[in-house]
């Protein structure tokens, strides 16, 4: 299990240690509390959550991999819609660590990750959501939040524009997880796949040369102007901001 980009595997822990933190105080005298409780939490939770919490979002994610080669054996096209709407909740989450080695054997077997190519959209759909919002938005903290998150969703670092903008405002979000989609089905119709590991970005795309290339770049248009047209017109409002 890898935690990085991921959100609700600590989320989780908390919310069992919070509970855990309350039967612990009620054992010890006030005295002794300080103390005691946070060591005993700390001590119990290090390994629960490696050893049951991580498992288990691993275990999900293996069965997500199983249900990915299903659905790309009866319809690519299913396969990447899926895949692009998809891939930044499996990302907060944690499971999409049981989508990747699918593509990291594709690519050392194949020569070819079809995976990053119908993910990939769901990046500059974020990035694209995040610039209808920059674009919508009068409010000067709201703007340099959003701007910058349109910036480095480009080149494929979406946790800016996830946790910072689309999640938070929710709406913006699902604007770009059908975004996504579309832009993962037109990978997978052009036959669009990566040619060398590398997270989708600008900076990227020559991974994607070859068959299905000018397609791939038309999704990616396509999903970028989706997103950021959608959010503006329909994804978010001012008056959303604080509430």
């Amino acid at each position: 299990m890898n935690y990085s980009s991921t959100v609700f595997p600590i989320i989780l822990a908390v919310y069992v240690m919070s509970y855990l933190e309350k039967f612990l105080n009620s054992k010890f005298h006030e005295s002794f509390r300080n103390f005691a409780t946070p060591l005993l939490c700390l001590t119990i939770m290090a390994p629960l959550s490696f050893l049951v919490i991580g498992p288990l979002g691993t275990y999900v994610g293996e069965a997500l991999g199983f249900v990915y080669t299903w659905l790309f054996g009866i319809s690519p096209i299913i396969a990447g819609a899926i895949i692009g709407a998809f891939w930044q909740v499996f990302v907060i989450f944690g499971l999409h660590w049981g989508l990747v080695p699918i593509g990291w054997n594709n690519l050392a077997v194949l020569g070819y990750n079809t995976l990053s190519a119908f993910s990939g959209p769901s990046n500059f759909a974020q990035a694209g959501a995040s610039l209808g919002v920059f674009l919508k938005t009068k409010k000067p903290e709201v703007k340099a939040i959003s701007g910058s998150a349109a910036l480095t969703g480009l080149f494929g670092i979406t946790e800016p524009s996830v946790y910072g903008v689309t999640l938070k405002y929710k709406k913006p979000f699902v604007i770009a997880c059908i975004a996504g989609a579309i832009g993962g089905a037109i990978s997978a119709a052009v036959g669009a796949s990566a040619k060398a590991p590398g997270i989708p970005g600008l900076l990227t795309l020559p991974i994607f040369a070859g068959d299905g290339f000018i397609g791939f770049l038309i999704g990616i248009v396509i999903t970028y102007t989706v997103s950021a047209v959608g959010t503006y017109l329909l994804g978010y409002q001012d008056s959303e901001e604080g509430k």
